[in-house]
């Protein structure tokens, strides 16, 4: 399996998809190797490959130029990318090497790998074969949609949605050589997932595919970190919040994600407490950032110990996103018992089912009219909390494992790969 989200740090939709993934694997009984494309020296010995694998990486302007010169070497095969095994010991403090390693997972490394091969892919159109020699793989699982593939071993590959050609201008990245990459991944794959029936329908329809070589795992969360109440309602109040008394959203700040018409929606319905939001970035400076009655507090990016805290505590969850491939802030809130607004549309209505309020996201009215019905009314905020808890069972890790046992059972019939392990 692919290291590339685990080894970003922020907890991304798909980075919790990789972390969940690698435990389910180690769960099926599959030996799990990670592959990350870390700034090791493959010469260097154990103790420092291992030092240097859990270094911070380069920031800002240094770190992209050492993966742009990566991705021009590899254009131009001037360097090596066959993988190599970095030991992991007792040399570096466990507690503080954070949750980029599964536990029990052998450790691979191609250095500057993953940016290397898409900066190669964008200036030359390419893509790029690792050898299989050392790893000895019988399935690559590529957790997003890589211009990379493992020599000898089934290759499957997740696009988690096509939100960069259903609504292009919420995305920033290259359209020409991502619609390149995902026919060519159509094409090359053995097995194409997906984390919902929406995000399935949109790929076979926009990519043209058999449609019985997409298969939808959706998703599950990782293991709880376990919150103690007494705890997370400390924290609530070292930020000015109690508990049942704020509105929380997570996410991004994009477009997509719909803020804009939030806060709107939030300052038009008729609550008198602060709407939360985390997640990376910040809001615009015109946004109050205070836990005031009727206020914004933007809280930025939290752990997710933190996240689970203040889900656990929020009179809702609101997540009116304008498109999205799985939704996983509304599983989310069904783990902690919340009830959730979101969008009747794609696949946060399909997750959501009937466990929470739907709301046309491109109407501010229907927005705030649901964050009234939400936490104005107890015994319907009951109810979708005791529903959220009945549909969280489509998502738990059982449910899932079968799903992506299911798929990997399909490799064994008509693949190169009898899947007893996976890289």
């Amino acid at each position: 399996m692919d290291g590339h989200n685990l080894e970003m740090g922020l907890g991304t939709g798909i980075a919790t998809y990789a972390s969940s993934t690698a435990e389910l694997l180690s769960s099926m009984g599959h030996r799990l190797d990670v592959l990350y494309s870390k700034p090791v020296a493959r010469g260097a010995s154990d103790l420092v490959k291992e030092v240097q694998f859990f270094e911070s990486p380069p920031q800002g302007k240094r770190g992209r130029a050492a993966e742009v010169v990566r991705g021009a070497r590899m254009a131009l095969r001037l360097c090596r990318t066959r993988p190599f095994r970095v030991p992991i010991s007792s040399v570096t403090v466990a507690e503080s090497r954070g949750e980029a390693v599964p536990v029990g997972a052998g450790v691979w490394n191609s250095p500057q790998l993953y940016w290397g091969a898409i900066t190669r892919q964008l200036v030359t159109g390419g893509f790029t074969t690792l050898s299989n020699r050392g790893i000895q793989a019988d399935v690559a699982h590529w957790t997003s949609p890589l211009p990379v593939r493992l020599k000898g071993a089934a290759n499957v590959y997740c696009i988690h949605d096509m939100i960069p050609l259903r609504l292009p201008s919420t995305s920033g990245i290259n359209k020409q050589a991502y619609f390149k990459l995902l026919n060519w991944i159509a094409s090359t794959a053995d097995l194409v997932l997906t984390v919902s029936e929406a995000a399935r329908a949109d790929i076979v329809e926009l990519l043209e595919i058999d449609p019985a070589k997409v298969v939808n795992t959706y998703q599950c969360l990782p293991a709880a970190p376990g919150v103690e109440p007494a705890v997370a309602n400390a924290a609530l109040g070292g930020l000015g919040l109690k508990p049942r008394g704020y509105v929380l959203t997570c996410g991004a700040i994009e477009e997509r994600k719909n803020f804009g018409r939030l806060t709107a929606a939030h300052r038009a319905s008729s609550l008198k407490i602060p709407l939360v939001r985390t997640g990376p970035g910040k809001l615009p400076g015109d946004v109050v950032r205070r836990a005031a009655p009727g206020g914004v507090l933007d809280l930025g990016y939290v752990t997710r110990a933190e996240l689970e805290g203040l889900i656990a505590g929020a009179a809702c969850v609101a997540f009116p996103s304008l498109y999205e491939g799985f939704g996983l802030p509304i599983v989310e809130a069904f783990r902690c018992g919340a009830p959730v607004l979101t969008s009747d549309r794609n696949a946060m209505a399909e997750v959501a089912g009937e466990a929470a309020c739907l709301v046309n996201p491109y109407d501010v009215a229907s927005i705030a009219a649901g964050l009234d019905r939400v936490c104005g009314d107890r015994a319907y905020a009951e109810e979708l909390v005791q529903r959220g808890d009945e549909r969280l069972q489509a998502f738990a890790p059982d449910a899932i494992a079968r799903r992506l046992a299911g798929a990997y059972a399909r490799l064994e019939r008509s693949g190169p790969a009898n899947a007893p392990t996976a890289g």
